[in-house]
């Protein structure tokens, strides 16, 4: 019965929507085999180059997506300097951050399992890069109550979450920055 419910809520996406959401579920899936089966460094350096080729063809999903963005949760608003947060400021975007991010989050859901926050943020990261935006992957560590060692993984940008927030998010120390791993 939730699979058909799901079917529907597909069904009545529009054009780009589907798009963007296969897109964007079919990198999810890859990454999270990617992440089973691969060193974290190789990983890393093909999400990378990946990237590198999405944003020179960044015909993936059209600009009339028609994403409906919930104004009431500050992790899915439109970002309004989303053209300052691109590393390419003169080439227009043809998907926004929140369009993006909402294709993670329905991804997440579709997903048999769902995805770890890891998967999710090097998910994003890619399609962000993809689209000319330069995002950074935070990775961070904290002792829970009983003691044991969490990590939590998120994106962010001019110091503002993307993907990955949680309220106890200044908990976690981040751990040194991953760029010189990708090259």
């Amino acid at each position: 019965m939730q699979a058909l419910r799901k079917g529907k809520v597909l069904w009545r996406m529009s054009w780009g929507d589907r798009r963007l959401f296969l897109t964007t579920f079919l990198l999810l899936l890859a990454i999270r085999v990617g992440l089973w089966l691969l060193p974290f460094r190789v990983l890393l350096k093909g999400l990378d180059r990946f990237s590198k080729v999405a944003s020179r063809d960044a015909d993936c999903c059209p600009v009339n997506s028609s994403v409906h963005v919930d104004q009431t949760d500050s992790r899915l608003t439109r970002f309004p300097s989303d053209a300052s947060m691109r590393s390419n400021p003169v080439a227009a975007p043809q998907v926004s951050i929140s369009q993006i991010i909402w294709g993670v989050n329905v991804s997440t859901r579709y997903m048999p399992g769902g995805a770890k926050c890891l998967a999710r943020a090097l998910t994003a990261k890619v399609m962000l890069n993809g689209q000319g935006y330069d995002p950074h992957l935070r990775i961070g560590v904290a002792k829970s109550p009983a003691g044991q060692l969490e990590a939590h993984a998120w994106l962010e940008d001019q110091g503002k979450v993307l993907i990955g927030n949680l309220p106890d998010l200044p908990r976690y120390v981040t751990l040194p920055s991953l760029e010189g791993v990708q090259r």
